[in-house]
């Protein structure tokens, strides 16, 4: 059944929110965590190889995905992660600044906004919060953003398609007017 185990995973991801977010913790529990796999973390091993680039297309993440035993509900859910954090300027550049107008995919008054705070494209030294509707809550408002055009990554627009936007739409509390605490996840 597909709502169950989309539930799940939001279960999930709630876990990890708590585990790698102290900041936004709702319980301040002690729980045995962390990698058990390794004890090495190196940053060459991340993007491009284990974390897919801002700039990816659905096709990509897709692939990338399956290459990790997931499919495009792990992508939609996962990608939730980014309704929490910041991001550098570069991240996003090509969405703000391509060769001729912002993404036409982006809403017009978050690109003016964001060609502001990051007057170049290779202004690697600001940063900006990636769901500044609410940056400090994980919640679902970053999928109320994919819907309205609300995004930095080319990632994260790529998943308003008609391959993922059902995904989009039905993710636990999407509902217009639910509260975080109302969440069933």
């Amino acid at each position: 059944m597909p709502g169950r185990r989309l539930l799940r995973r939001h279960r999930r991801l709630r876990r990890a929110r708590r585990q790698l977010h102290p900041q936004l913790q709702e319980d301040q529990l002690r729980r045995a965590s962390g990698r058990f796999d390794g004890n090495v973390s190196r940053a060459n091993d991340t993007l491009g190889q284990n974390l897919p680039p801002p700039f990816a297309d659905l096709a990509t993440l897709t692939k990338m995905f399956a290459d990790k035993g997931l499919d495009q509900t792990d992508v939609v859910v996962l990608s939730g992660a980014h309704t929490v954090g910041i991001s550098h300027c570069p991240s996003f550049s090509d969405r703000v600044h391509p060769p001729t107008s912002p993404s036409p995919n982006m809403d017009p008054t978050l690109a003016a906004k964001l060609n502001q705070t990051c007057d170049t494209p290779n202004n690697a030294t600001t940063t900006v919060s990636q769901d500044y509707e609410t940056p400090n809550a994980l919640d679902n408002q970053y999928y109320k953003n994919i819907l309205s055009g609300k995004v930095l990554f080319t990632s994260d627009a790529a998943l308003n398609s008609s391959e993922t936007l059902e995904l989009v739409k039905n993710t636990p509390g999407q509902t217009i007017g639910t509260q975080p605490s109302e969440q069933p996840w």
